[in-house]
């Protein structure tokens, strides 16, 4: 009888080990996978703003060269802007196809494929 109550005591002790490496298990889970986001959108973040800038220096020597070509200082500005505009319009009608749906599906992709490579379901 004190051999059955010693087992089922080492048992109860093996499964709280158990259960406890597991919590800590789920805890660097969730660590890495928040850190590898928080990464992805810093690393995001910082090309955008590269390209922002970018955009804005295209944008200012194409609407400069289009005032030399029509002759007005501000009509070049203009016409880029009103690119701007129409480029947003198409953004805005588009942006559940564009931007909500892709963004949603790389969440989604990045929370659940470090499950597929520990061996979970």
């Amino acid at each position: 009888m004190e051999n059955i109550i010693s087992q089922v005591q080492h048992l109860a002790e093996e499964l709280k080990a158990y259960v406890n490496l597991r919590i800590d298990l789920v805890k660097l889970t969730i660590a890495e996978t928040a850190s590898k986001m928080i990464a992805d959108t810093a690393a995001t973040i910082i090309s955008g703003l590269v390209f922002l800038f970018v955009l804005f220096f295209a944008s200012v020597g194409l609407a400069l060269f289009l005032s030399s070509v029509i002759g007005n200082s501000y009509s070049g500005f203009l016409l880029v802007a009103g690119l701007y505009l129409i480029l947003g319009f198409l953004i805005w009608f588009l942006r559940e196809k564009w931007i909500r749906i892709p963004l949603m599906n790389a969440i989604i992709k990045q929370l659940f494929s470090e499950n597929g490579k520990n061996g979970k379901n």
